[in-house]
Order: C-alpha cells, then structure tokens, then sequence
C-alpha cells in the first residue's frame, strides 16, 4: 500500500500496478463476506438459544465462542473490503445483503433448527436472489481508470458526501439523546425507528464506499479513508446493539435491508459515477423494485399491524395518563372543599355550645350530610378514556355495610371497591386503586365523623 498513488485503478494487482476489475470475484469476496458474518453471529446466538432451553455451558464455552465471533468478524469485514475492490458498489452491497438473507435462513432454519421461515419469506429471499443474479446483465459495470480524488470533487459527489455526513452526524447526536433519556419517559416509537435505521444504512453505505477507495488513493488521503470507515463500523455496531432491544426487529430488518439497497444504488449513480456504464435503465430499476417487494415479504404478515397496534396503544396510555391526572387534581379540589365545609360546620357547633344552644339535630344532620356528600363524590368520579367516559362505582362500606359515622363509639372503618366495565384492566386502571388516590375519600369520610363526634362532645 506505500507504494500506491492517486493514480491506480480499481483492478486486479498486475505487473503495472493496476488492479483489474472482475465480477465473478466482486461476487465470491462479497457472499463469502455475508456467510462469514452470519456465522460470526451464531456463535453467539445459537449457545443464548440453547441456554433458555435448559442447557448450561461453562465460562471457558462461552469465552472461546465469543473470541470464535470477534476472529470470523475480521475475516468478514475483509472479504467485504477485498469484494469492493473488484467491482462497483451497487453490485457488492446487494450480494453481501442476499448472502446474509440466505445463510441466515440456511443455517438458522435448516441446520440449527432455531427458527422456522414462512413461505412468503422463502420466496421473498428467492425473490431478491434472482434480482441480484441478474444485475451484473443489466446493471453497472466496474470503470477502469478511476481516479477517486476527481470523483469526490464533483458537484453532485460532493452534496451527496456532505448529505451522507449531515444524517450520520445527526444520528449519532439522536442515539445519544435515546440514550440518555430517562427510562420512565421512553421516547416515540418512531423516532427511533428512524434514528437508527438511518444510522445502519448511512454507516452501511459509507464504509463501503471508503473500503473501496482504500487501493484508489495513498498518503494522507488512505489515512483518511481509513479514518471514515473505522469510524462508519463504529456507528454501525453501536447503532445494531442499540436498536436490538428499541426497536421492533420485524420492522427494523426489512427496512434497513430496503433502504441500504437504495441508497447504495444512489450512491453509486451521484458518487461513482455509474450512470455511465447503464445502458438499460428500465430493467435497472425493475431490478430494485424486485428486490424491494422481496425485502417486504421478508417482514411477518401481522408486522405492519403490530405496528399500528403499538402506536394506539402508546396514544391510549398518554390519553389516560392525562386524563387520570385531570381526575387527581379534581378530587384534592373536591377534598379542599369538603375540609373547609368541616372546619365551617365545627365553628359553627362551637359557637352554638358557648352560647348554650343545642346542636344533637344539627349534629345529625351534618353527619348524614356528610355520609352523602362523600357518596355523591365518589359516585360522580368518572374514569375518562378516548372520548368514551366510563363511571366507577365505588361503595363506602363499614363493620355494618354503611358508614358508622353516629357512631361515638365505633371507629370509622372504609372499604373502598370499584367495578369497572371493562373486562380487561390495562396499568393505568390500576395505578387508579392505588392507597394514596382513594385516600382522599376515606380521609374525607374520617373527618367528618371526627366533626360529628367532637360537636356531639361539646354539646354534651
């Protein structure tokens, strides 16, 4: 590599220097590569497989199958290298994603037997093979004589290049934002659907494009493209930890898989220049289209639904926790008021014994009063859903089945149950039981009988 100049070629090494383009091996290096990190991954997947059957492996096992993932992972990202060095990009990418597609069924589902693949699956993996097979027929062909330097220096390259940094940037600065983001305010489903789907397939489409310049340049400028790809590998593994417990991965696959392809495909028309050697556009882009409609047969039949699912959901749980607040606030209004009805009627009671009136009738009627005030503020408590309002009722029960409140001797005791009319209770109904929301009543209640008795006392 010392000895390489800006000036070589993207070809097989020969006597001149120059390396020789070749799609068989662009095609061999980049499946070789996908196979290689499949397999890396199952060196950790399939002993976590068999560990939540029963099976224990010892710390030695599970040292050696993590030192096996990390050494098959170098191997893998060389031959990825190595693939895009012999032939463009738009054709070493998509055969990297169909290797990993079907090794992953392959080994997974025939040779592990650790997931069984549906037959829209099958076909959609089928599917994007064919594609891939026919594009080097109608898709670009790797130039000779390319000189790197020129192409990252025309206009178009270049919006693209800063475009593909901005959004790489821009992830990064959201991943950390996730990140560190309280655990009891998770973000939206979407953003970070969208944060690090964009984090895979930029990281994705970056590192291979600077894999591919590392023969095309020399000096400080390899340094650099060194510098770039290392970097693009850490965003991507970074952004695949994360996203594998954010995310949703029926979603999250295909649609990395979709948008890479395309992206890479605009990539190597705006950056590489392939829009020169395509000579049949339209069977180009069926070509993509195929193995678009391919990558959505790969996501589950009900994924998309899950999907909505999860979002009406979230909407319904932010409804109800705004709503239940509303409620909260009503009832600590409520109790205000019905303290300082109490603190009135004791003022009351007081002056009347000072100037030796009787109170035993008023005393009474404050307690049935009371009793029915605190009935009518738990019966008019409504539990507010989307639009649909559905009233609690709740009971006052004592040792008696009602609330001893004449009653001098008896303290007041409270049951509170609430019957709902929903047959499934979701959290937020239950955070609704809590002690300290149906404390409000009970305490009400206690308060008005302590009221009674201490007038009944000063009458007395």
């Amino acid at each position: 590599m010392a000895n390489f100049s800006g000036n070589l070629t993207n070809s097989t090494l020969e006597g001149d220097g120059r390396i020789e383009p070749s799609t068989p091996l662009c095609i061999l290096f980049s499946a070789l590569g996908g196979l290689l990190e499949v397999t890396s991954t199952m060196c950790l997947a399939y002993p976590e497989f068999r560990r939540k059957q029963g099976v224990k492996y010892s710390l030695t096992f599970e040292r050696l199958m993590l030192v096996a993932n990390l050494a098959i992972m170098v191997f893998a990202s060389l031959a990825y290298i190595t693939g895009s060095w012999f032939g463009p990009v738009s054709l070493s990418v998509p055969v990297v994603m169909v290797s990993k597609l079907l090794s992953n069924m392959g080994i997974m589902g025939l040779i592990l037997r650790m997931d069984n693949f549906s037959r829209e699956q099958q076909v959609g993996t089928y599917c994007i093979t064919c594609a891939i097979l026919a594009l080097p027929d109608v898709g670009p062909s790797d130039q000779p004589e390319l000189d790197a330097l020129d192409l990252v220096q025309a206009p178009a390259a270049v919006a693209w290049t800063i475009a593909c940094f901005v959004a790489t940037g821009l992830c990064c600065l959201m991943m950390i934002s996730l990140a560190r983001r309280p655990k009891d305010t998770p973000p939206s489903v979407m953003v970070s659907l969208v944060t690090y789907v964009t984090a895979q397939v930029m990281s994705a489409v970056i590192s291979t494009s600077a894999s591919k310049m590392f023969p095309l340049l020399g000096g400080f400028t390899l340094l650099l493209a060194f510098a770039v790809a290392g970097v693009a590998a850490i965003v991507n593994v970074v952004s695949l930890i994360l996203a594998a417990t954010a995310v949703d991965q029926a979603i999250f696959i295909p649609s990395t898989t979709c948008f890479t392809l395309l992206t890479n495909m605009a990539t190597g028309l705006l950056l590489w220049e392939d829009w020169r050697v395509i000579d049949r556009w339209m069977a180009y882009i069926m070509l993509h289209l195929i193995m678009t409609l391919g990558i959505v047969l790969l996501a589950p039949n009900d994924a998309i639904q899950q999907y909505s699912n999860h979002r009406r959901v979230s909407v319904i749980k932010e409804a109800a926790a705004l709503a239940t607040g509303r409620e909260s606030m009503a009832v600590i209004v409520k109790r205000r008021e019905t303290m300082a009805t109490t603190r009135q009627t004791r003022a009351r009671t007081a002056s009347s014994a000072m100037h030796g009136k009787s109170t035993t009738s008023a005393t009474r009627g404050t307690s049935a009063v009371s009793e029915g005030d605190v009935r009518e503020r738990v019966d008019s408590f409504n539990i507010h859903t989307l639009g649909e309002p559905k009233r609690g009722r709740v009971e006052v029960r004592g040792p008696s089945q009602h609330l001893p409140i004449h009653a001098a001797e008896q303290p007041c005791q409270t049951r509170v149950s609430a019957a709902f009319s929903t047959e499934a209770e979701p959290a937020w109904v239950e955070r609704l039981r809590a002690p300290t929301l149906w404390a409000v009543i009970a305490e009400g209640a206690e308060d008005t009988g302590a009221a009674s008795r201490s007038t009944r006392t000063e009458s007395v």
